[in-house]
């Protein structure tokens, strides 16, 4: 589709049902909750006359309040809680499902919903620190060996955290960029199709491509950056999505040694089962998962070469100059001394072992 804002690519395409996800709610959550605040956010409201940044604005709108980002920022851990501290997009649903479950352990039942963030800020779901619906429930219980929170704050606002509370264990995710951008576009997608118009993509898509949301700065260059300057602390572990795509087993064992859960076969198989890729992207809990993502080297194929020339140049200007790292897979290199786990073929598919990555992870 042409973009009204700018690039002609052609926009990724999507698999059948993916718009016909409804959200479901976590135990607890009140049956009569308005079915989406989006709806309210976008009424009166011209897409066509929006650039990417002013709809992503909109977006954000439900989810952000001064008092809960004041209430996260100075929120006080406990020595045992596990926080995961992201950009969007780099692979945290996927990440949060794994802690939770660990934290369950593999003897509780009924932990389909307990593994997603809560979408209304009740209920036995991952809280989000600084939603807007979350401030009044952070402190609370959770199910479960320890406490899970999610979060999209800056490093900057949490590094006094880590400071101060050494037994925390503070987690962050990074993900070739290239994917971000796509896995960006895809979310906007969804949220806007699902939960404002009812299903019907025909007015997302003749407005945007995923050119145009690639052009939306979300900091994730600079978050990056900031990040690596924290990754030699004991309480803070930087995650590499690409290494937990290619070995899911190898990457849970460390996961769950970070945060001391003792993980013997059985709790293995029941998270690596409830966390595939297929089980989370069919399941209505998890709403920023889509069928047809979790893969690397997506992004760059699905970009105009002037997104992805645009992309490089941000990593150019904020991130090598610091790194000495061209790339975000030279960066991988560097950081863990080994090579990256995937290579592109010759037919321009992504591959670790001669296969192309198809499931396993989280958009």
């Amino acid at each position: 589709y042409p973009s009204q804002h700018g690039g002609t690519a052609e926009m990724a395409p999507e698999p059948d049902g993916e718009a016909v996800k409804k959200p479901q709610l976590n135990a607890g959550e009140a049956e009569t909750r308005p079915f989406s605040p989006f709806d309210a956010a976008f009424r009166g409201k011209d897409i066509t006359k929006m650039t990417a940044q002013e709809f992503f604005d909109i977006i954000k709108g439900p989810t952000k309040s001064p008092e809960g980002e004041k209430r996260a920022t100075s929120f006080k851990p406990r020595s045992t809680d596990v926080l995961t501290v992201t950009t969007p997009k780099t692979g945290q649903t996927w990440l949060l499902a794994m802690l939770r479950k660990l934290s369950l352990g593999k003897d509780y039942k009924d932990v389909d919903a307990k593994l997603a963030t809560t979408a209304s800020g009740e209920g036995d779901g991952v809280p989000w620190l600084e939603h807007a619906k979350s401030v009044s429930n952070i402190y609370d219980e959770q199910p479960g060996a320890f406490r899970v929170y999610k979060s999209h704050l800056k490093l900057s606002q949490v590094r006094h955290m880590i400071a101060e509370n050494p037994d925390t264990k503070f987690f962050t995710c990074l993900r070739q960029p290239h994917d971000v951008a796509l896995s960006f576009f895809r979310h906007m997608r969804g949220m806007y199709v699902e939960r404002v118009a009812g299903g019907d993509a025909t007015l997302f898509d003749s407005t945007f491509t995923v050119n145009d949301f690639a052009k939306v700065d979300l900091g994730y260059e600079q978050n990056l950056k900031e990040w690596l300057s924290v990754r030699h602390l004991p309480n803070v572990k930087v995650l590499f999505y690409e290494e937990t795509l290619a070995e899911p087993a190898a990457s849970l064992r460390d996961i769950a040694e970070f945060v001391g859960v003792a993980l013997d076969a059985e709790l293995e198989k029941q998270t690596l089962d409830a966390t595939d890729y297929n089980v989370m992207s069919s399941s209505n809990v998890f709403m920023n998962v889509f069928p047809g993502g979790g893969t690397y080297g997506k992004g760059r194929e699905s970009l105009s070469k002037q997104a992805g020339d645009d992309i490089d140049q941000r990593w150019a200007a904020v991130v090598e100059p610091g790194t000495g790292a061209s790339s975000y897979e030279a960066l991988y290199e560097q950081i863990n001394g080994k090579p990256f786990p995937f290579k592109e073929s010759a037919s321009g598919t992504c591959s670790n072992d001669g296969l192309q990555l198809l499931t396993s992870a989280c958009c």
